[in-house]
C-alpha cells in the first residue's frame, strides 16, 4: 500500500459541527478541502468561501 501525499476531503452537511470539521481539515498540512454539499445551497456557498 502506498502512502498518500495529500488527502482530498469533501463535507456533506454544513451544519454547526461542520465548522469544527472544516477547521480541522484546513489546519492539517496533508489535507485539501475540495467540496462542500448541503441541502441549503446558500449555506454551502458560504462555507466554501470561508
Amino acid at each position: 500500500m502506498r502512502k498518500l501525499d495529500q488527502v482530498r476531503m469533501g463535507i456533506i452537511g454544513c451544519g454547526r459541527i461542520a465548522d469544527l470539521n472544516i477547521q480541522g481539515y484546513l489546519d492539517h498540512p496533508k489535507c485539501e478541502l475540495v467540496a462542500v454539499c448541503d441541502i441549503n445551497e446558500a449555506l454551502a456557498k458560504k462555507r466554501m468561501q470561508e
